[in-house]
């Protein structure tokens, strides 16, 4: 796997700076070789069964997700009152 770079003419979209923030480093580590389970190895169809496979091994995934701030995050530009983001009110939230 790997990650295209962004240019040095561009500016770093946000989530790639909080990203960075998050590993603190540009390596990238394996904790386990996914080509091994056997759960893996079958055509997926659908999102949603991969997923379900995924879960399988790393049962606490989701739970963890939900305290990310991809889960988290307001909007900081709307009002409180509004609570827009996916933390409170949201169109996606997916």
């Amino acid at each position: 796997m790997s990650f295209a770079a962004a240019s040095p003419d561009d500016a770093e979209a946000p989530g790639r700076t909080l990203a960075h923030q998050a590993v603190k480093g540009k390596d990238l580590w394996i904790t386990a070789k996914h080509s091994e389970h056997e759960i893996l190895k079958q055509e997926f169809t659908n999102g949603p069964d991969v997923t379900m496979a995924c879960l399988s091994c790393h049962n606490q995934a989701a739970l963890q997700f939900h305290k990310t701030i991809h889960w988290t995050w307001m909007d900081p530009g709307t009002e409180k009152s509004l609570q827009l983001g996916k933390g409170g009110l949201s169109v996606n939230n997916f």
